[in-house]
């Protein structure tokens, strides 16, 4: 089964940004083609689930005022990719994650504070967003401003399809919806549940469990991970009072320095249910303004073993990225065996005054194979240069 591993170039880079395509074969990374990307930064690709149509979230700038894109593409053999349509306007500035939800793109603007959802029309292409939501001011009380307003970093559905979640830095809460389309397709997004984090948790990212009624957040701010149970019937986040603090775990290593200022995100979980992986990456001018001596680089992917019956989370170990400002990851192989994550530079920047959000050289794509019994990563020593690369995705054809 040929595997294809796309990878985007460019971190507000208007004249480089670009989607890399590689061959998965045997553990290797085989270059196919570099498809010029009209847009400035791809900082999300997001995959229907019958594999036709790449979607690709542009983030133009960093200012509440301007406005975020969505790119569709066709996917062609060996990873060849085709324009469709014309991008469309998010819905908000700096639009950070998209999900295929049945005929509907969902998409997440980080900057914005909104969210909003696209009728994906029978050629794959995108029509104007139907659905817009502000989420408004922020309810959290980090001490360094970023939860002033909202920001949702990510949003997603259950695993059934019936609900929509969003992850938001700012509200400090999982937000939940109902999906529906109305007449002509619009599709319409209907708030009806939320649930708080512990204080200036930051919520960037969560994941469900594929085997057990457990959901697990990672907080941004704060850099722990929090089980939470899940009612699938309405849709509904509880805390697990049978666990000390609700389960909450810090990602890291105890004696790690600054482990608990923040620089979480992304967790994924394997389809068997066992392991979550988190990475890490930095803390730094954002979290920590000018406590300069707090500042830490930990460019770290953590593995946790999840229990099925109370949902408490261990970790069990943690390895090096691979390179600096890790920012996403996938599996791949019909047993997860694989794990493919991306850096955005090679190294941390030396320069003084510099976090680990500064780096040198381009970033990469790097491959680790994964133990299925241990949850365990092992670097393969394969991986593959992408110039200022942020996100990735996978797609197994038949």
């Amino acid at each position: 089964m040929p595997t294809l591993v796309f990878a985007g170039e460019g971190f507000f880079q208007p004249n480089d940004a670009a989607i890399h395509s590689f061959l998965l074969h045997e553990g290797t990374l085989v270059p196919s083609r570099v498809t010029k990307h009209s847009g400035t930064f791809p900082m999300w690709l997001s995959v229907d689930p019958r594999k036709r149509f790449l979607y690709v979230v542009e983030s133009t700038g960093g200012e509440e005022t301007d406005a975020g894109f969505v790119h569709a593409y066709a996917l062609g053999p060996n990873g060849a990719l085709t324009v469709l349509g014309t991008k469309q306007n998010s819905g908000g500035s700096v639009p950070c994650h998209c999900t295929v939800a049945g005929s509907t793109l969902l998409v997440a603007n980080y900057v914005g504070g909104t969210i909003s959802a696209l009728p994906i029309l029978a050629d794959g292409s995108l029509a104007p967003a139907g659905c817009v939501i502000d989420h408004g001011v922020g309810t959290g009380t980090h001490a360094s401003g970023r939860q002033a307003k909202a920001h949702p970093h990510m949003i997603t559905t259950s695993l059934d399809g019936r609900f929509v979640f969003v992850a938001d830095l700012g509200t400090n809460s999982i937000i939940g919806y109902t999906l529906a389309c109305e007449s002509e397709a619009v599709p319409a997004l209907t708030k009806h549940t939320e649930h708080a984090l512990q204080e200036s948790a930051g919520p960037r990212h969560m994941a469900f469990s594929p085997t057990a009624p457990f959901a697990y957040v990672l907080n941004e701010l704060d850099n722990t991970v929090v089980p939470l149970a899940y009612n699938a019937e309405d849709g509904t986040f509880g805390a697990i009072t049978d666990l000390p603090d609700g389960g909450k775990i810090v990602a890291l290593p105890e004696g790690t320095p600054s482990r608990e200022f923040g620089g979480a995100s992304e967790i994924i979980i394997s389809a068997d249910g066992k392991f979550a992986y988190c990475q890490m990456r930095f803390t730094g001018k954002d979290n920590l303004l000018d406590a300069v001596s707090s500042w830490a680089v930990f460019n770290q992917i953590a593995t946790l073993s999840l229990d099925a019956e109370s949902g408490a989370v261990k970790l069990i170990e943690t390895v090096d990225s691979g390179g600096n400002m890790p920012w996403t990851m996938t599996f791949a192989g019909a047993k997860d065996e694989l794990l493919i994550a991306q850096n955005q530079h090679t190294s941390p920047s030396k320069r003084e005054g510099d976090d680990g959000g500064e780096g040198s050289g381009p970033g990469n794509v790097v491959v680790f194979k994964r133990d299925e019994a241990s949850g365990k990563l092992t670097p393969t020593g394969v991986s593959a240069d992408v110039p200022s690369c942020v996100g990735i995705c996978v797609v197994e054809l038949p």
